[in-house]
């Protein structure tokens, strides 16, 4: 009977649990600006995990964990906000994402989280213009 937990604990848990420290290890350690893997998460979560909350527990907390170490800012909301559309738009077509539109896909989610976590920083932030040259 142990042997059977243990292994449902290897098969089940242990790739999300895994797949976290992954995410928070690549947030922390040096990289090139915009460079970790997780919109590309937010994007084949859906392929990944068939339960959507999964996913979104592991995106969440993945960059929770990191932002503790890192610091929260005041733009969080847009950040986790735009991640969390990405996770919801790519988990409803999941099933149609397949190597010929994977680069169309990366490409849209990096857009749509570019434009978001931006517009956050344009309207909370004093760097610019309230305007439409801002």
């Amino acid at each position: 009977m142990k042997r059977k937990k243990i292994d449902s604990f290897f098969k089940k848990d242990f790739y999300g649990i895994s797949l976290i420290l992954i995410l928070i290890l690549f947030r922390i350690i040096p990289h090139p600006p915009n460079f970790t893997p997780i919109i590309a998460i937010a994007i084949m979560s859906g392929y990944f995990f068939r339960n959507f909350y999964i996913a979104i527990i592991i995106l969440v907390s993945s960059m929770f964990i990191s932002d503790l170490y890192l610091g929260l800012s005041k733009h969080i909301i847009f950040t986790y906000g735009s991640l969390l559309f990405i996770n919801i738009i790519f988990f409803n077509i999941s099933q149609k994402i397949n190597y010929k539109n994977l680069f169309l896909c990366g490409f849209i989610g990096s857009l749509i989280f570019y434009l978001i976590s931006n517009f956050g920083v344009w309207l909370m932030g004093s760097m610019y213009e309230k305007s439409l040259s801002g």
